[in-house]
């Protein structure tokens, strides 16, 4: 079963609500908890080396869109490496919200269930 999708522009950011920088596992990209400094746990995989997982980001951000309606949308680090055109796990915080508000005018296709992940991005 697919989950609903919709379409919409995003007019403009209004802000960002939250981050949350964590690793994410190599094979599934999904979070993996700290077991200690050099070990992590993945649900699916198992315990492994912290040095062998990649970091992952996620904002929880408010977005006024094309229609004035007001969304509260979560956005990882690859859509939002798209929207910014930039490296985003090489950027601090302060950065990645600096520019932020300045987007206008992006249409995303994201889970409607989820409110998560936008799937595509114009």
């Amino acid at each position: 079963m697919k989950p609903n999708l919709a379409t919409v522009t995003i007019k403009e950011v209004l802000q960002v609500q939250s981050s949350d920088k964590f690793r994410k596992c190599l094979k599934y990209d999904g979070k993996v908890q700290d077991c200690s400094s050099q070990v992590v746990n993945c649900q699916k995989c198992g315990s492994m080396r912290a040095d062998k997982y990649k970091y992952g980001l996620i904002l929880k951000v408010e977005v006024k869109l094309s229609n004035d309606e007001e969304l509260t949308i979560k956005f990882g680090d690859e859509s939002l490496a798209k929207i910014l055109n930039a490296e985003i796990l090489t950027m601090d915080e302060n950065s990645i919200t600096e520019q932020l508000p300045f987007i206008e005018d992006i249409q995303i296709t994201y889970s409607t269930a989820l409110k998560y992940l936008p799937i595509r991005m114009r």
